[in-house]
């Protein structure tokens, strides 16, 4: 994914942008900065990580800029095409491609049997436009989510508990199986854990999920003093702690 992103006056300039409050503005620009090449983003863990409130959330899907697409707050940034032009020799599709209004029902070459025929059903249940457009946070709040089964990661969940003494949020282990559809093991997600307990034991889950999207490959032990901070790590602490100063605390 991108290291950069641009975003087009024609929306950022416009009167109806400049008519909603001046943080639901600025969750657009964190949002912008963390979607991938389809201008899909998991707003539930840019919330987490910004401390943003959810009805900065709903303005901006209110005001037409930005759409649900599931109950874990898959979003897609309407304007996406508007604000960032990406070369095909650079663009990586979504993980979340088979959420978006335009999706055809043809996956990925990995998602593909052999002898080429889509693991996809196109029937009257598939994901279409009509269905995608009837979403609102509201709406999907309201919803029941789809089906997960959280024994699939006992050892995950009781390591999470086991560090943080709480259960994790709701939305959590699903974000977790994404990350391991997309190559990360259970080994690598427990080492995260760890270090969110030793780094950022007040807001575990964004710090968690925030590290999968970096983590490459197990880090050797170390203490927590021993390792420097990444670039990343070091960016990150220091947005959230301008956020707490802001908001004029901590928000727990």
């Amino acid at each position: 994914m991108a290291e950069r992103r641009m975003f087009s006056k024609k929306i950022v300039g416009s009167a109806r942008f400049l008519r909603l409050p001046a943080t639901a503005r600025l969750l657009y620009y964190d949002l912008g900065m963390q979607a991938d090449d389809d201008g899909v983003v998991e707003a539930f863990t840019v919330l987490q990580m910004t401390h943003a409130d959810e009805s900065d959330l709903n303005a901006l899907v209110e005001k037409g800029f930005v759409r649900i697409l599931n109950d874990d707050l898959v979003s897609l940034i309407i304007d996406w095409k508007t604000n960032n032009l990406i070369r095909k020799d650079r663009y990586i599709a979504s993980f979340y491609r088979y959420l978006l209004p335009d999706f055809d029902g043809i996956p990925d070459d990995n998602q593909r049997l052999t002898d080429g025929k889509p693991m996809v059903n196109l029937g009257k249940d598939s994901i279409g436009k009509d269905r995608l457009d009837q979403y609102s946070i509201g709406k999907a709040r309201g919803k029941e989510p789809e089906p997960f089964d959280p024994n699939e990661f006992d050892s995950i969940r009781e390591e999470f508990i086991g560090r943080f003494s709480r259960e994790p949020d709701r939305a959590f282990l699903p974000s977790i199986k994404a990350h391991m559809v997309a190559g990360k093991s259970e080994q690598d997600v427990i080492e995260v854990i760890r270090q969110a307990a030793q780094r950022h034991p007040h807001n575990p889950e964004a710090y968690i999920l925030a590290a999968l999207k970096q983590y490459e490959s197990k880090p050797q032990e170390l203490p927590a003093a021993a390792r420097p901070l990444e670039p990343w790590e070091q960016d990150w602490i220091a947005e959230v702690q301008r956020r707490r100063e802001q908001m004029g605390g901590y928000a727990t």
